[in-house]
């Protein structure tokens, strides 16, 4: 099978086998520092039809639907009112929990599908604990804290306004009386230890897993929040309605409103033991859990052969 694939998915759905086409012609998926996977390619460099695509919002999905091939629409975050606009050009409007699911609702249940997420614990070795830093990651850290909303259905022009989802002065903040290590693309004009990509064919998972405590800046749920929690490093992040839907305060991760609370919060886990392997070790234990890898393979590998059907 061959899909075409948005950048915030490419690396995920070649774990299901199939040979997946990045939209982004990989700048996003070398962002994650991760090794390569064999069956993971360029759009640009595909001659011919594609199967299917999976995307999300945004500019991507024009790029997606002029492949005339099935789309499904994979909902990590909440959007602002997009995915009534495309319900009929969609196979399947997936969502990462039933939480989600909820606040959203859609002409044509049919199209409804919770498909969570999938965690190999091979693939994400236990942390070390042992860098007294903090670690964050982020690609354009100062750009997406300035970004202003971009509406999907109006892409010539702005939006409404909206919070930023990266929180730049966060990490400024932290990093006054805290290192703060902070890895990624595009954040040269941080004020912080600007680590980059790791180097190498080197899994980025054996560079992370050797700090106390990740702080994770943005507002809206990603990947590598939960990858964190899968490799018991303590998190600490903002209570927003998405990231209520992965974790539980004071048991899987820690909630703080300001930065003020982050400082203190984050010196506390690089002093405090028990509370980071307490933290750490419920964290691990739900992600795998809930995000059954297994269980997550076979359910996308059905929905690919229903959509394609």
């Amino acid at each position: 099978m061959f899909g075409l694939c948005h950048p915030g998915y490419d690396y995920e759905f070649t774990k299901l086998g199939h040979t997946m086409w990045s939209v982004d012609s990989l700048v996003w998926h070398r962002a994650k520092c991760r090794p390569w996977p064999k069956n993971l390619k360029s759009y640009v460099d595909h001659k011919g039809k594609f199967d299917l695509a999976v995307g999300g919002v945004g500019p991507d999905i024009p790029v997606m639907l002029k492949a005339e091939c099935p789309l499904i629409i994979n909902m990590i975050n909440d959007g602002e009112g997009f995915y009534q606009d495309v319900e009929d050009l969609c196979k399947f409007i997936c969502f990462l929990s039933d939480e989600t699911s909820a606040r959203w609702p859609l002409r044509d249940e049919k199209k409804r599908k919770v498909m969570g997420y999938g965690f190999d614990p091979v693939q994400y070795p236990e942390c070390t604990h042992e860098v007294d830093r903090v670690l964050a990651i982020g690609n354009g850290m100062k750009w997406r804290s300035q970004a202003k909303h971009m509406n999907p259905r109006e892409y010539e022009k702005e939006g409404p306004p909206k919070p930023p989802d990266k929180d730049a002065d966060l990490l400024e903040y932290l990093n006054s009386e805290i290192p703060v290590d902070l890895y990624g693309i595009g954040n040269e004009n941080m004020p912080v230890l600007n680590r980059g990509m790791v180097p190498g064919p080197r899994p980025f998972h054996d560079e992370a897993r050797r700090y106390k405590v990740f702080v994770n800046p943005s507002r809206i749920i990603n990947m590598v929040t939960l990858e964190a929690m899968a490799m018991k490093i303590p998190v600490v992040m903002y209570p927003t309605i998405n990231h209520r839907d992965i974790a539980r305060n004071g048991e899987t991760v820690i909630f703080v409103e300001t930065h003020e609370e982050a400082m203190a919060v984050a010196r506390n886990m690089i002093k405090n033991d028990d509370l980071r392997h307490r933290l750490g070790e419920q964290a691990s234990k739900e992600v795998y859990a809930r995000y059954d890898f297994e269980r997550w393979v076979d359910s996308w590998n059905k929905l690919f052969e229903q959509a394609i059907a």
